[in-house]
C-alpha cells in the first residue's frame, strides 16, 4: 500500500496530536536579532518578517546552548534554510563557505545575487 493510498479521501482529514513545545524562543529570537542590529549577517536583509534566530549548534545537540544567544546568527529565511541544511557554513573568522551541492539547481541570478556574492 502506498502512502497516497492509505489516506482516503472521504476519511478525516485533521487528527489530534501531543507535541513537545519548544519554550524560550522569543526570547532567543529577541536576543539574537538585537545582537545583530536586527538584520540577516549575511545579506543584511532588516525585513523582520524575513529573519530568523538560527542555532549555530543545533536545538537537539546541546541543551545547555539552546537559549545561548552567542549560539545565534540572524539569517534570512532562505539562508536560514540552507544553513540548516548544510548548504553553507561559517569559518572560525566568520567566512562564508558554500557546499558544492547548492550552487545546483539554483538559477544563475539567485545563486549570484542570494550566494555567492558572500563567499568568502
Amino acid at each position: 500500500m502506498s502512502a497516497a493510498s492509505a489516506i482516503s479521501r472521504d476519511g478525516p482529514t485533521e487528527v489530534v496530536m501531543t507535541v513537545k513545545q519548544r519554550r524560550g524562543q522569543r526570547f532567543f529570537r529577541a536576543s539574537v536579532l538585537a545582537g545583530h542590529d536586527g538584520k540577516c549577517c549575511i545579506t543584511g536583509i532588516t525585513h523582520p518578517e524575513m529573519l530568523r534566530a538560527s542555532h549555530i549548534v543545533p536545538w537537539k545537540d546541546d541543551a545547555k546552548l539552546r537559549l545561548n544567544p552567542r549560539n545565534g546568527l540572524c539569517l534570512n529565511a532562505l539562508h536560514d534554510a540552507a544553513f540548516d541544511r548544510g548548504l553553507f557554513t561559517l569559518t572560525d573568522a566568520c567566512e562564508v563557505r558554500h557546499a558544492k551541492r547548492l550552487k545546483k539547481g539554483l538559477p544563475r541570478e539567485v545563486w549570484d545575487g542570494m550566494f555567492a556574492k558572500h563567499e568568502g
